[in-house]
């Protein structure tokens, strides 16, 4: 808003003052030591040409991948100022603020699971891999608290080389979002009862930059202190709003001006310089309330934005103190401006961009650090010496470890089948060494535990309307009401954080979403699946109204008040020990069924029930509904349309590593057991969602390792794990496709669980198939599949096997498949029975009376069991009732059968242009079809055959018919035409 000349005055007095200053000019010898550093980074990015700028790279080897994308950023955010040439501020700051600030909401690095050794403990570390990097890297004040280590953590730092498309892509993490940062926008800055007096009006910048209240600066500002009091209490209030997440010691305010504006810069810089020196005075506080103990050398600093319109000016905001006389205020405030350009040009819109992304580097490794040390100082007010460089958890680089076990167990049942001290000698990053375009390689110990809740308030449910059409709007809340007619728990939020932390260890701040006296009606599921990676996720999705927004929630669904889906729910009452209990319930299994449990994809919802004055835990079967809730919002904010904050999404997620020796199954049964080679090896097939233009996906086919150690196979012997396990089992079938787009798509289109019969004959279609990924690894092709040939195997393992498995309808749906699939098969069976078929003919030499399908023994030529497999429903019947003709005799041939003097199989061999051959037959024409197709039936190269009467032929009739005459008694020579097809090769 622009000042009126009274205003205007006033605060010119009133910066006087206090002694505020504005320069433009700033000679070198006269800047502070202690920010030399970061004045010489200023002017340096300051200077930065578009055209010289990273010209030496290229999109396919780029040693800094960032580079191209800012340059990118750039031209954007030119094409956005020239369209917003004499528009209102609105149109400026909703076009460009966003892009230009979109660096303090981002991530710096590509996280990847890991095993500390040192440490022996499980985590999820930083890959030391980034996708970000200033250009100018902060620098540490020397001998500063924690100098050291921030340069070995910036010596350390690699850029990441994965797959750009890969990353967005991923569903375990918000790619993207930062969670150590915090803005508001226009927001009333709350100064000292003093200045706000003298104040001529109350000012709310256009947009705040400051720290968020991590769990490590709870701890810190709610650390006890002799005289019933805490650290907070020292320090001076808040200078925002406490509502919401609060928002720590702001470090940076921008004030936008439409190119139009009448204001001059001075007048902005009047305008916004009270914030500025509040800013500046809540910083000194903490420094002060240290005094000689102190280890902040730099002192409180205030990065100062301000623009009319495509003119952007940056400021650096600090305070000295006064020496030689006496003022009325003990220090002096400085407002530099430091940079101008404009961001419809090239290099003013890149100069830009690199001065924010310095500003963020100096804002996460200089400033935050320091602000944790001061308050860990003020912790420990009798203590001598204070270890200031600790870990921070909201920094990955920064970390040895996620939460060692004994940090995050509340007292209650423990659950001894998972732990994080594990005695692995190698990380399970060496897992993901082993993967490639055909394959992924697992071990089933490593489980990930994620808690989703979203809280549905009044607030809440505002941001949604804001965001979301009215007719998704409107099946949201109805899915919503509807599933809370299930019997919800009525939950505090006090319960909800506990459930998480008895979970996964994750212990959050409180009171985000609601008071402390809010209840919920929550409703939870359990989920068990694969994500992406071809990680296991036990994952508790959990859904909560707040019963003060249940009427809302009501009308945004435009259902009729007091219906069945919208009355209020009946509901069990949680405490805090049943929470413990029930969590405790939930997390116990062995490795075999977690694993299965993921295969299959299981979903329950979950419920409390009173009986005899006790609560039991009652697990239904559920359909992932509450899932798809919590992940349909999770887009929103994953997309940049929500932040987290105004979604109330909670989101968590802990590796653990599980005991392999448990003979506790958890909570779930199966009618059979996971079928594991003795090589410790489980084969599956799963699709993953199909990847962007130009984008990658994980392989859809993956061999988990169930048997210890926990250490990753050598490439030299992991091709004959595979080979073996390929050979001698069949394949789990199901689909990492997770991906909740449209809630108003039909049943069938969504994410399916609770899986049946996924342990079947898998048919290798496509380029991928576990024949090339043994190729791959170096590996001779198997001569077999799911096929054991073991000294108490026989043929009937053919009729019990699932010919057809779980697949997934939204990627199998044409018909092709099925013809294709049907070819598979039909080569499959016919392999398994010529192998059979020749161990009978061995067994009947040797006199030993057999069937001739299965091998076992028998006087019938086929046994009653495989005559009734036949029938069997599961058994293919395009095959049974091939093998019903071709199996109408075995007998060796005599005179009453094929007198051909060349092998059938030769005939066929060398019948390449032809599609049919003649076969010299004596006796029987009915049983010299049955002899024909039983051959046909056991030749590989053979795809379908027909037998049909032949008319008389022969090479030389003639003959043929004076040795008939000559030998009357002699039976006549006869032939059979068969018609065949080969089977492409």
């Amino acid at each position: 808003m622009t000042l009126t000349s009274g205003q205007r005055i006033t605060l010119e007095r009133l910066r006087r003052e206090y002694h505020i200053t504005f320069r433009v000019e700033f000679r070198k010898e006269d800047w502070p030591s202690y920010l030399k550093d970061v004045f010489e980074a200023i002017l340096t990015l300051g200077q930065t040409k578009y055209d010289e700028y990273a010209v030496a790279e290229n999109g396919n080897g780029l040693a800094e991948p960032w580079k191209l994308q800012v340059k990118r950023q750039a031209t954007r955010l030119v094409g956005e100022a020239t369209r917003c040439v004499r528009r209102n501020e609105a149109c400026w700051r909703f076009a460009c603020e966003s892009l230009i600030f979109a660096r303090f909401q981002a991530a710096v690095a590509w996280y990847t699971s890991h095993f500390s050794a040192s440490a022996k403990i499980f985590a999820v570390l930083n890959c030391q891999k980034r996708i970000w990097r200033s250009e100018i890297e902060a620098a540490p004040t020397p001998n500063s608290a924690g100098a050291e280590s921030l340069k070995a953590r910036q010596r350390r730092r690699e850029p990441c080389h994965c797959s750009q498309a890969f990353r967005p892509q991923d569903p375990d993490e918000i790619n993207g979002l930062n969670t150590i940062f915090i803005d508001r926008a226009q927001d009333s800055i709350i100064h000292s009862p003093e200045l706000m007096k003298k104040l001529p009006k109350g000012e709310q910048p256009d947009r705040v930059y400051g720290l968020q209240q991590t769990r490590n600066f709870e701890d810190k500002l709610y650390a006890s202190l002799p005289g019933n009091r805490h650290v907070r209490d020292l320090l001076q209030r808040s200078p925002l709003s406490e509502d919401g997440h609060p928002l720590l010691f702001p470090f940076m305010v921008a004030e936008a001006k439409s190119g139009t504006s009448g204001d001059d810069w001075h007048s902005i810089k009047l305008q916004t310089a009270f914030t500025i020196y509040t800013f500046l005075e809540v910083q000194q506080t903490i420094k002060l309330a240290t005094e000689e103990r102190s280890r902040w050398h730099a002192g409180p600093l205030v990065w100062f934005f301000m623009n009319k319109g495509s003119d952007w000016r940056l400021c650096v905001a600090f305070q000295t103190n006064h020496t030689g006389h006496k003022f009325n205020v003990p220090r002096e405030t400085h407002i530099v401006e430091f940079w101008a350009g404009c961001i419809r040009s090239r290099d003013g819109a890149l100069e830009l961009f690199l001065l924010v992304d310095y500003i963020c580097d100096w804002a996460r490794d200089i400033y935050r650090p320091a602000i944790l040390n001061e308050l860990n100082i003020l912790s420990f007010p009798d203590a001598n010496e204070i270890r200031t460089e600790r870990s921070d958890s909201a920094i990955h680089s920064s970390r040895g470890y996620l939460l060692p076990r004994s940090s995050w167990e509340l007292q209650g049942p423990t659950n001894e089948n998972q732990r994080s001290d594990g005695t692995a000698t190698s990380s399970v990053a060496s897992f993901y060494d082993l993967d490639s375009r055909y394959g992924a390689v697992r071990h089933a110990s490593f489980i990930k535990f994620r808690f989703c809740a979203l809280f549905i308030t009044g607030e809440s449910l505002q941001s949604l309307l804001k965001d979301t059409q009215k007719k998704v709007m409107e099946c949201f809340s109805r899915r919503i009401l509807e599933q809370l007619q299930r019997g919800p728990l009525l939950l505090g939020e006090e319960q909800i954080r506990a459930i998480e932390k008895h979970w996964n260890g994750f212990s959050r701040v409180s009171g985000r979403c609601c008071g402390k006296e809010t209840k919920f009606y929550t409703i939870i599921g359990l989920l068990c699946y694969m994500n992406e990676r071809w990680e296991q996720v036990r994952e508790l999705s959990a859904v909560a109204v707040a019963e003060d927004a249940f009427d809302a929630l009501v009308a945004c669904s435009t259902l009729q008040p007091g219906r069945w889906k919208t009355k209020k729910p009946i509901t069990c009452v949680v405490g805090m020990h049943e929470a413990a209990s029930m969590v405790s319930l939930i997390k116990d299994g062995s490795v075999r069924n977690n694993l299965l449990a993921a295969i299959s994809r299981i979903a329950r919802r979950i419920h409390l029930v009173y009986t005899h004055g006790r609560v039991h835990l009652r697990l239904s079967l559920d359909d992932g509904v509450v899932w798809e809730l919590v992940s349909y919002v999770f887009q929103f904010v994953k997309d940049g349309r929500l932040k987290p904050t105004e979604a109330c999404l909670q989101r968590s997620t802990r590796i653990d590593i599980q005991c392999s020796d448990t003979s506790n199954d958890g909570p779930f049964r199966f009618h059979e057991d996971l079928r594991v080679s003795p090589s410790g090896a489980v084969l599956i097939h799963g699709l993953g969602r199909t990847p962007r233009i130009g984008g990658n996906t994980k392989p859809s086919l993956c061999m988990y390792l169930v048997h210890e150690p926990l250490e990753a196979p050598h490439r030299d012997t992991l091709g004959t794990i595979i080979k073996d396990t390929f050979q001698d089992y069949d394949i789990y079938h199901t689909t990492r496709d997770n991906e909740v787009l449209d809630l108003r798509r039909k049943k069938f289109l969504q994410p399916p669980w609770n899986l049946s019969k996924t342990y079947g004959v898998h048919c290798s279609l496509g380029d991928l198939s576990f024949p090339k990924w043994l190729i791959s690894l170096q590996v001779s092709p198997p001569t077999r599949q799911g096929s054991p040939k073991g000294p108490s195997d026989t043929g009937r393992n053919m009729f019990f096997k699932n010919y057809n498995p779980w697949r997934d309808l939204r990627t199998y749906t044409s018909d092709t498949f099925s013809i294709k699939r049907e070819r598979v098969l039909h080569t499959l069976i016919f392999f398994e029975f010529r192998y059979w078929r020749q161990i009978a003919r061995e067994r009947r030499k040797q006199g030993i009376p057999c069937c001739v399908c299965c091998a076992e023994e028998t006087l019938e030529n086929v046994c009653a069991k495989c005559e009734e497999e036949f029938d069997a429903p599961k058994f293919p019947k395009f095959f049974a009732n091939e093998l019903r003709k071709g199996l109408a005799t075995i007998e060796e041939p005599s005179s009453e059968g094929i007198i051909s003097k060349a092998p059938l199989r030769n005939k066929f061999s060398t019948s390449d242009a032809s599609p049919s051959i003649l076969v010299e037959f004596e006796g029987s024409e009915e049983v010299a079809h049955s002899q024909i197709l039983s051959e046909c039936l056991c030749l590989s190269s053979i795809d379908r055959a027909s037998v049909t009467t032949a008319p008389f032929r022969s090479l030389d009739s003639t003959v043929e018919e004076s040795q008939q005459m000559e030998h009357p008694s002699r039976k006549r020579k006869r032939h059979l035409e068969v018609e065949f097809s080969k089977a492409n090769r």
